[in-house]
């Protein structure tokens, strides 16, 4: 796999290495040039018909770093990798489990919940647009 990653931050892969966990998507701890990253990957399959795709995920959480909410640095959305989509953001030390986060909140998170709101807006504009792309409603062209 750490070959198949080797592209994605535009510099050698020192290091790749499956993190436990993860329901429905693998997480990739990546090492490249002194950066810490991680690689979201689909996994086999979605939890639930609502789940957003990588690549709406990827948009989500640009949105939130914009916004200014404390979130990973999103780095590149990456298409498939080895058959599975896949994107790259910058990997932070933090609690993921979300009972130990709600039963011990670190302090703050009400502040960055309330700038959540308008990123919940913009993301479900572009599941929005995902929607109508996949019944056919907007046709997206790309001239070089």
């Amino acid at each position: 796999m750490k070959d198949a990653f080797a592209a994605a931050p535009d510099s050698p892969v020192e290091r790749a290495v499956l993190l436990a966990g993860g329901a429905s998507k693998e997480a990739w701890a990546v090492d490249s040039e002194g950066r810490q990253l991680l690689i979201r990957r689909a996994a086999g399959g979605v939890i639930h018909q609502g789940t957003l795709t990588l690549e709406h995920e990827f948009e989500v959480l640009r949105a939130a770093h914009e916004a200014g909410v404390k979130v990973p640095e999103p780095i590149a959305y990456l298409g498939e990798v080895e058959g599975r989509e896949a994107f790259v953001m910058e990997r932070i030390k933090g609690e993921t489990i979300g009972r130990r986060i709600v039963k011990n909140p670190p302090a703050g998170l009400d502040l960055q919940l309330a700038q959540v709101a308008p990123v919940e807006q913009a993301g479900q504009a572009i599941a929005d647009l995902g929607e109508r792309r996949a019944q056919g409603k907007i046709v997206v062209t790309a001239s070089v």
